[in-house]
């Protein structure tokens, strides 16, 4: 079908000397590489590429015959189960490398070209807890290292890992602000799909966390003419220190580094939505992460839901001080969340996050479900850190037209479009007006690993063990 539809611009009759001569899977072979770029050919569905392993296994019978065509075709409606039948693989490739303003330019597709620059979310030096054959270890993680092959575009909003190797091209992450890419899995009876890519719709979570903050604040007009401010070049930035904490049930189906990896990512992606904030900027930096401890321990569960509201205030009770003062702690979930309305349980919830609490102990926790390598609770998490730099519900009668809750913007439940990857006017506002309320020790970095300084009622090795002692001390 792949060589008929597009042999006007293959050319029909070399097609088909190709398929006398050589064979049906080595034409089609053909077709998929050298073919492709000529014919237009730059997406190809998933079940083309799995057809072409049944092609393979049937081209030579033998005593085998039988498993060697089922196994393939169970490996399709795997994929046409876990995919759907839209699912698309496509071949991305340097269109040109390192432009006059250093952008790696990357064609995915006919109809996404991602224009990379370099970025940055993690601080220089990232702590990193987690347990180890039973015992809690503290290392030191180099952030350079962690983010060296991160990449974004801020005019879509991509956020990626880009690694390239000659003129291999290997991409992970969001490509778009909802549409996700990653590697297919190249396997020996596959070969033909090396440099092949996932492409497919991120399921985004509905956002909920049924916040009773809905206050009616007066916002004077000239906000309106701030908030669009153009960016100068004394412009001041600040720099949320984040320490995430993942539960077990998250992190289970990926180790430390690809967990890190997609971590590094999702930050950039609420970095790009946060890039708009003016007077001061708001950028925000991964300086930790621990995995299960507090954040399991905090949890209390009510049939298969997590209590929200509990999981924040148990969190302080459980995660230990030796980690640092960041300015926020954000809990990352796989679990379902639980809130309450008037006294009713809310099993829709999906984040949670006190109004305007950053740098401020036991305020400056939230929580938000997402799913590893979905990309599916970017939305929640920037509406909870939202609230979290002091932005309400977008509900102000008086700016309706401006700032209303049926515009769909960040702050609101309601899809947008476009608009629900920004944040509105007065949200921009009340979080410029709540971050210059806020201490200067606050908008500083202040988060300084420091695993020298002695510990009233800790014994050495309580903090940090002696690897991560001397990478502290000679980084």
């Amino acid at each position: 079908d792949a060589l008929t539809s597009f042999s006007p611009a293959c050319g029909l009759e070399g097609t088909n000397r190709c398929r006398r001569s050589r064979g049906t899977r080595t034409c089609f072979a053909d077709a998929l590489t050298s073919f492709s770029p000529a014919c237009g050919l730059e997406e190809i569905p998933v079940e083309l590429n799995l057809w072409l392993i049944i092609l393979d296994c049937l081209k030579k019978p033998n005593k085998n015959n039988t498993m060697k065509i089922w196994f393939p075709i169970l490996i399709l409606f795997a994929f046409i189960l876990v995919y759907g039948v839209e699912a698309t693989i496509v071949y991305p490739r340097v269109f040109q490398e390192r432009s006059l303003n250093g952008e790696i330019v990357v064609k995915v597709n006919d109809e996404i070209t991602l224009h990379l620059q370099k970025a940055s979310v993690v601080l220089s030096q990232m702590r990193l807890d987690v347990r180890t054959n039973g015992d809690m270890v503290h290392e030191v993680m180099n952030g350079s290292l962690l983010e060296e092959h991160l990449y974004s575009d801020p005019t879509v909003r991509a956020s990626v890992m880009l690694y390239q190797q000659g003129d291999a091209v290997t991409l992970t992450g969001m490509v778009t602000e909802n549409m996700r890419i990653k590697p297919v899995p190249v396997s020996a009876r596959s070969l033909y799909l090396a440099g092949a890519h996932q492409l497919e719709v991120i399921d985004m979570k509905k956002v909920d966390d049924n916040s009773e903050n809905r206050t009616e604040l007066h916002i004077p007009a000239s906000a309106f003419v701030e908030s669009r401010a153009p960016e100068t070049p004394q412009e001041s930035i600040v720099y949320p220190e984040v320490y995430v904490g993942v539960d077990s049930n998250y992190a289970k189906d990926a180790n430390t580094s690809l967990l890190l990896g997609y971590l590094v990512i999702f930050f950039n992606g609420i970095n790009l939505k946060l890039a708009e904030l003016r007077a001061p900027r708001v950028q925000l930096r991964l300086v930790g992460l621990m995995i299960g401890e507090a954040v399991d321990h905090s949890f209390t569960r009510n049939g298969p839901y997590v209590d929200a509201d509990r999981a924040i205030s148990n969190f302080f009770d459980y995660v230990n001080p030796g980690i640092g003062l960041p300015d926020i702690f954000f809990l990352l979930t796989g679990e379902d969340l639980l809130g309450m309305i008037n006294g009713v349980p809310d099993p829709n919830l999906s984040g949670l996050s006190p109004l305007g609490g950053m740098c401020i102990w036991r305020s400056n926790a939230l929580i938000s479900e997402d799913k590893y390598e979905s990309f599916s609770g970017i939305l929640v998490a920037t509406h909870e850190f939202g609230h979290m730099l002091g932005a309400p519900h977008d509900v102000f009668p008086e700016y309706d037209n401006i700032c209303g809750w049926k515009l769909g913007y960040a702050m609101s439940y309601l899809d947008g479009g476009e608009r629900k990857h920004h944040f509105s006017p007065c949200s921009q506002y009340l979080i410029r007006l709540s971050l210059s309320q806020k201490l200067q020790t606050c908008l500083e970095f202040s988060f300084v690993q420091d695993y020298l300084t002695y510990l009233p009622g800790l014994y050495p090795g309580a903090v940090a063990d002696g690897n991560t002692f001397c990478k502290a001390k000679h980084p």
